[in-house]
């Protein structure tokens, strides 16, 4: 009794293997649009400390001048510690964008040149806060070219 051995070879088919490949795939995925979002978190990090700086400068120019109105990037650090344009060891740069004698606003760039470019953002990327001469502030941030797009992670500086 001869049994043909060519009938009995199993393997696999492209469809299985598509299958299996599509269920690894999912999880690191997944995985890597949380890293994605935690590395972008991480980064506003900087923000936030470079703001608490920022801020703390705005206010002894006040309480040396009286007024916010001649206020310049140099003024604050920015440009000398602070960069003012995107390099290669920061992911934001800082601007003046505002001023009145009571109110400055500060703005913060997500620098999208030089391979930083924010994969889930996908564009360019602002933070700002007011500095009120009182001491107070308000904070918030938005893509480019969107107008009211708050972000979640802006919520706490």
């Amino acid at each position: 009794m001869a049994v043909k051995l060519a009938n009995s070879i199993k393997s696999f088919t492209l469809l299985g293997l598509i299958i299996v490949i599509i269920i690894a795939g999912i999880p690191v995925f997944l995985a890597l649009t949380q890293y994605q979002q935690a590395m972008e978190k991480s980064r506003l990090a900087e923000v936030k400390t470079n703001f608490r700086l920022l801020r703390k400068n705005a206010m002894a120019y006040y309480l040396k001048n009286g007024s916010f109105v001649s206020i310049a990037n140099a003024d604050l650090g920015i440009g000398a510690g602070l960069p003012g344009s995107c390099d290669p060891g920061h992911y934001y740069y800082y601007q003046i964008n505002g001023v009145t004698d009571a109110l400055v606003l500060l703005s913060a760039y997500r620098c999208v040149s030089g391979g930083k470019s924010p994969a889930y953002i996908g564009a360019q990327y602002r933070s700002w806060m007011y500095v009120y001469s009182d001491g107070a502030y308000s904070v918030g941030c938005q893509n480019i070219g969107e107008s009211g797009n708050t972000r979640p992670w802006c919520a706490a500086y």
